[in-house]
């Protein structure tokens, strides 16, 4: 077979692609004018000039979009005796008139060469190479022609896997499109998994349907994810689904992703789509609990911070003491950090020292606080714990409660000449940091009834107190 010298060369104007298949005998024109045969894996840029025979079939796939077949068009003689008799310095870029025959965009159009080709000859074996799938048209041999786009029935091609989302517990359906009907049993190559989401953990038995999910079977995967299903006769474009179930574990955890690839026989690269579960235990919360009132005798307190649930990632939440009426270094120990939950681990403890001393200071309160938490959410975050000195509040760790009430202890009995002071010094058991009041009783003896015995008001004058020391005195209001 050869080219002749002198014979006109029409070319092809397409996008952008890569050539993922050949069948019979095909060639593109480098800008230098010499003619390269097409393998798979060639890039076929805008304006390549492609020949082919007639027997002659090249698949490209664009970028974007599903692969193109492309051919020498059935009246390819006929096509090229319309050019010369318009002798035109351009015409159509496929078929007759670059839109329904070829295929192509209507508009596109492709340079005429009109120079000779040189002494360039080809020879080809006479042995024909049959394509890969039976194709509806017969293939002699004879000169180049102008490439043109066509459709071959009996060769499907995975067009589009979708990308579906769904909630954590229910089912990822992938639509895998068809370029065409099914008409002869074709086998379609998955790969599943290779996202976030382990399989068998986060997913169960992957099935597929052929009828548009009516109907589904299992899937036979291997340990590496890889999958055969054989798509029958008359499974229309839009019917493959391949639907992997997902499992609920009640794991807090972000949001999972599971792929699925597809291609069938020939195709080259495979097709992906991407399937998100949305995870439905959503962030776990975080809560404080511990004692709310206890007796200055408990000695060290425990708080429990507690996870809602478990958590597939590591949680960390920062805690702090707060002053109340009851201050920090005098009433309780200071304590801060930080507490990290490993993946599910659901609880942490933290512990605060209480001082027991012997001043009564009355109810006094203090807080511990939950900020800052990453991986969870705080929905309770203090606790507020009082601390009782009166013999009251709760001893969670056990022993005897404490009592700083201040009591009289004893008063003093003066000895003084008559027309002095008698000072009676009274002596309280406790310190307080309260007003802390004090019954008295003055006299006890009545005039002249009992010899021995100071009448109040005839043998004293009016009683005054001191809380100095003696250093300043005022005024006592005595009963009648």
């Amino acid at each position: 077979m050869q080219l002749q010298v002198g014979e006109k060369m029409p070319i092809l104007a397409i996008s952008s692609g890569t050539v993922t298949a050949v069948w019979g005998t095909a060639f593109i024109r480098k800008p230098n004018g010499t003619l390269k045969p097409l393998s798979v894996g060639d890039k076929v840029g805008h304006g390549a000039q492609i020949l082919t025979t007639m027997d002659g079939i090249v698949q490209i796939s664009p970028s974007k979009g599903a692969p193109i077949l492309v051919k020498a068009p059935a009246d390819a003689d006929k096509s090229i005796a319309g050019i010369e008799a318009r002798d035109a310095e351009f015409v159509p870029g496929a078929g007759l008139t670059g839109g329904p025959d070829g295929g192509l965009q209507p508009g596109l159009r492709v340079e005429r060469v009109k120079e000779s080709v040189g002494q360039l000859e080809f020879e080809f074996g006479t042995e024909r190479v049959p394509p890969a799938v039976p194709l509806p048209f017969s293939a002699p041999k004879q000169v180049y022609f102008e490439a043109t786009e066509v459709t071959v029935a009996d060769r499907s091609l995975v067009a589009t896997v979708s990308s579906p989302t769904i909630g954590e517990g229910g089912n990822l359906d992938f639509q895998v499109k068809l370029t065409s009907a099914v008409t002869t049993a074709t086998q379609v190559a998955l790969k599943l998994g290779n996202g976030s989401a382990t399989p068998g953990v986060d997913t169960g038995t992957p099935l597929v349907s052929f009828d548009g999910g009516k109907n589904f079977n299992p899937i036979s995967v291997t340990p590496d994810g890889s999958a055969t299903i054989t798509a029958p006769v008359g499974t229309a474009v839009d019917q493959i689904v391949v639907r992997v179930p997902t499992l609920s574990d009640k794991l807090s955890e972000a949001d999972e992703t599971f792929k699925v690839s597809a291609a069938t026989a020939g195709q080259g690269a495979p097709v992906e789509g991407t399937g998100t579960i949305i995870d439905a235990t959503g962030h776990p919360t975080l809560s404080i609990a511990g004692p709310t009132d206890v007796n200055e005798a408990a000695g060290t307190l425990t708080y429990t911070v507690t996870l809602s649930n478990q958590s597939a990632t590591p949680v960390t939440v920062n805690y702090g003491t707060v002053d109340g009426t009851a201050q920090l270094g005098k009433d309780f120990t200071a304590t801060a950090g930080t507490l990290t939950f490993a993946p599910n681990e659901l609880s942490k403890t933290i512990t605060v020292a209480i001082t027991n001393d012997s001043t009564y200071e009355g109810a006094e309160s203090f807080k511990v606080q939950l900020s800052n938490a990453t991986g969870a959410v705080i929905t309770s975050d203090h606790i507020t714990t009082t601390i009782h000195d009166d013999g009251t509040g709760t001893l969670p760790n056990g022993g005897t409660p404490d009592d700083d009430r201040p009591a009289v202890g004893s008063v003093s009995s003066p000895t003084i000449g008559e027309g002095g002071n008698l000072d009676f010094q009274l002596t309280l058991t406790h310190p307080s940091t309260t007003d802390t009041p004090v019954t008295l009783k003055l006299g006890n003896g009545s005039a002249g009834s009992t010899p021995g015995v100071a009448t109040p008001g005839l043998d004293t004058d009016a009683p005054q107190v001191s809380f100095d020391g003696g250093k300043t005195f005022n005024p006592i209001t005595v009963d009648a």
